[in-house]
């Protein structure tokens, strides 16, 4: 994992500069208007919340030869791979970021804030209406970047999507995909380690001008609506694991995923000790901590820190879909 990437200032610039290349040349391409015979096969949908472990199952899915994101094939499963920021200037605004001024909300960026009780409303998808124009808008997105990126140099056309917004909106999206048999794969992660991540790492709501306890609230809101919306949308396309099965045993949980998305089980994509990360890869890809070996006891730290006070807030706002998602409260 070793790279010079991160020993030399002018291999960064460059690492950089053409990792923007691959995020942008959307913009340029021809490829990325041809759409005609373009057929969007059974597009997979990585849900959660930052934070949760869907970056590293992100990269380990887009290891695999039959699969694209909204940057690259299977040779660059370290770019970017969320639609709603690579494609926020044409992507429909229902199916991104909303363009929305919240009371007390200044940051423009709405990571860990999106599913908390303000901005839900402005969120929250179910597509109980007729959405045919919508639809036809989405698909042609989803046509374009699988032409970009895969159909017809490698045949690869299972597009991977780890747009995290998306988690409160699968009805949304599974009406919109009607006939395209998307996949849905939640990974839940400690919700007691992950709400206190979010208020001490994440720079979003860290940020915030207001008090600890408030930003604190605000954590557990976006936790618990996420995944409460995700539960009210589960069908059968939808399952669920946990980010700590996961770095238990990876073979197994990836075996399974690859099953339920579809995706013939290649052990090559899990992580190991000789992978190269690919260049023009996001820089923070690099850090082989993100990658391998896989590190069990992640959540450790932001238990131990954690005060009594968060945790008794915790238990008792969110406490019963906690044991629903099959943690423990803390104490």
């Amino acid at each position: 994992m070793k790279s010079l990437v991160t020993q030399s200032v002018l291999v960064r610039k460059c690492n950089s500069a053409y990792f923007r290349y691959r995020r942008n040349r959307w913009r340029w391409s021809p490829k990325f208007k041809a759409t005609a015979n373009v057929k969007i096969d059974r597009p997979i949908y990585l849900l959660g919340t930052q934070g949760g472990g869907l970056t590293l199952l992100s990269r380990i899915l887009h290891r695999h030869r039959a699969s694209i994101s909204v940057t690259g094939d299977h040779h660059n499963w370290a770019g970017d791979d969320e639609t709603q920021n690579v494609l926020q200037a044409i992507l429909p605004e229902r199916l991104g970021w909303r363009r929305v001024d919240v009371p007390g909300f200044d940051s423009a960026d709405h990571n860990w804030l999106y599913a908390n009780d303000a901005f839900l409303p402005h969120y929250r998808e179910r597509g109980f209406q007729d959405e045919a124009q919508l639809a036809a808008d989405y698909k042609t997105v989803l046509r374009r970047i699988i032409a970009l990126n895969g159909a017809q140099e490698t045949g690869a056309t299972r597009f991977i999507d780890k747009s995290q917004s998306l988690t409160v909106r699968v009805g949304l999206v599974r009406r919109l995909l009607t006939g395209c048999n998307p996949k849905f794969v939640l990974i839940t992660r400690d919700p007691t380690a992950l709400t206190w991540r979010a208020v001490t790492h994440d720079r979003i709501i860290s940020g915030l001008k207001c008090s600890q306890e408030e930003k604190f609230e605000l954590a557990v809101q976006h936790w618990a609506n996420s995944f409460q919306a995700a539960l009210e949308d589960r069908e059968d396309d939808l399952k669920i694991w946990k980010f700590e099965d996961l770095l238990a045993d990876p073979p197994q949980v990836i075996e399974e995923i690859c099953q339920h998305v579809e995706l013939a089980y290649d052990p090559a994509i899990l992580p190991g000790p000789n992978d190269e990360v690919p260049w023009g890869s996001a820089f923070d890809a690099f850090n082989k901590r993100k990658w391998y070996p896989m590190r069990p006891n992640v959540s450790s730290g932001y238990l131990e820190d954690m005060p009594s006070w968060a945790k008794a807030h915790l238990n008792e706002r969110a406490g019963e879909l906690i044991h629903k998602l099959g943690y423990q409260t803390h104490v």
